[in-house]
């Protein structure tokens, strides 16, 4: 922020009796002892900072806030006057006194943004985007908040930590997967399924956090480590409480921890090798479900016309807790694809996925395709993006299926992201999905219509 302006914010109508001050600048050229008014000073401290002299700046700049700790201007001069010294701390404190004070946008923006260059020169890079994300949020005007945003990229880029969030509320029509009919028919006769058997709908909420560290980090390569914990909560309809009594809400509840480390490497032509092993463990209605060890690898390369292309593979060892049989070795394979495609992007993608297990009802072979696309500029002031997916799975046979249990399954989802309701560049993200799973095995037909309401980042 130019320090002529940094003088001028505070508090306006200076008292009638300025502080007259007898000091000694030693700016680089000459060495003179004069009178200063309170203004006549703030102005000569805000030369010394904008020259380099900051170190010199200081003394006075403290002298300005002992005599008046309610100037706002005067406190923002000491915090600048203390970060270009050095004296990062110091720098912190003063800036957080003057948002204390800030009164009005311009001054809260300039606060923050004091605060934020303090906690970088500090070493305290996640608060610095903090303080970052309040600048944008307090900026004045669209330069200050594009100068306010490049920083908070600047300070991202080298932070080694990072974190995400995720909150989310979403009514489903069917929270545990139970079947679309309440009849299943056996050797001609029919028989009515349990009510927890039958589709149940109610609201689930999800929370998750995931944190990463960078370890290692070149021009070429770049190598983290990380943990992440989620975990979602269902609350059961009245209609679905009516239906299956004994149920709760409780009975679906899933939670996972994960650890994990990653790899990237750069390769020829802007693509590059990415690579993760995760070690996880969670649990399913407050029950231990499983520990798993999986691996996820795959190859970037970038096409002409700003297309986009990667091949992955994908191991997961599952030893699940609850049965052994259940327990599984995952492999599949996959290929992403997107480009630029109108006013917006297309992205496509196939998978084929083998999971061998014991048990009839896990082991199965699928197949799958997507089909998305990512609206670049706002439509009705939402960022929309929308997708299609298709997938088959073949099973074994199973008691109620002699010649094997088959499953097609379509899903739909869209979703909006409602930027121009953002707060600290932080805005509301609302889907809608439904999927259809037709299978010959009455037991898992089952179809599911849901809403979703999140929080999610605009940068």
């Amino acid at each position: 922020m130019p320090m002529a302006r940094i003088a001028a914010i505070g508090r306006r109508g200076l008292r009638a009796a300025a502080l007259l001050a007898l000091v000694s600048l030693a700016l680089p050229a000459q060495a003179e002892q004069v009178a200063l008014s309170r203004a006549e000073l703030r102005d000569k401290v805000a030369q010394l900072i904008f020259t380099g002299h900051a170190a010199r700046a200081l003394p006075f700049a403290e002298a300005l806030v002992a005599d008046d700790p309610e100037d706002f201007g005067a406190l923002l001069l000491a915090a600048y006057a203390a970060r270009d010294a050095g004296q990062a701390k110091r720098s912190a404190e003063l800036a957080r006194a003057a948002w204390q004070k800030a009164e009005g946008e311009d001054q809260k923006h300039a606060a923050a943004m004091a605060m934020a260059q303090a906690k970088s020169s500090g070493g305290a890079r996640t608060s610095a985007q903090l303080w970052l994300r309040r600048a944008i949020e307090h900026a004045p005007d669209a330069k200050a908040r594009k100068m306010a945003l490049r920083d908070y990229k600047y300070v991202r880029a080298r932070n080694p930590w990072s974190y995400r969030f995720d909150l989310g509320v979403a009514p489903s029509s069917n929270i545990n997967g139970g079947a679309a009919s309440d009849t299943i028919w056996l050797f001609g006769l029919p028989f009515t399924l349990s009510g927890d058997s039958q589709a149940l709908s109610g609201v689930e909420t999800r929370m998750s956090l995931s944190v990463e560290r960078t370890v290692q980090e070149s021009p070429a390569a770049k190598s983290t480590i990380g943990v992440n914990m989620g975990g979602r909560a269902y609350q059961l309809s009245s209609e679905a409480r009516d239906l299956a009594p004994n149920a709760r809400g409780s009975d679906y509840a899933f939670a996972a921890v994960e650890a994990f480390a990653t790899h990237r490497r750069k390769a020829g032509q802007g693509g590059e090798w990415d690579s993760r092993l995760t070690f996880g463990h969670n649990e399913y209605g407050g029950e231990a479900l499983s520990n798993y060890l999986r691996f996820d690898g795959g190859r970037t390369v970038m096409l002409k016309g700003g297309q986009e292309m990667r091949f992955g593979l994908l191991v997961e060892d599952q030893h699940r807790l609850d049965a052994d049989k259940n327990s599984a070795l995952v492999r599949g394979i996959n290929l992403d694809w997107s480009r630029p495609l109108g006013a917006g992007t297309a992205r496509l993608g196939a998978r084929l996925t083998d999971v061998a297990a014991d048990a009839v009802e896990i082991a199965h072979v699928s197949r799958g395709v997507s089909l998305g696309y990512d609206f670049a500029k706002p439509v009705l002031g939402a960022n929309l993006s929308v997708s299609v997916g298709y997938e088959e799975r073949d099973y074994g046979a199973i008691w109620t299926v002699p010649e094997g249990r088959a499953d097609e399954r379509v899903s739909v989802d869209a979703r909006a992201h409602l930027r121009q309701l953002d707060y600290m560049g932080f805005a509301p993200e609302v889907g809608v999905n439904y999927t259809r799973n037709r299978s010959n095995s009455v037991l898992h037909d089952s179809r599911e219509m849901g809403l979703s309401l999140g929080i999610k980042s605009t940068f």
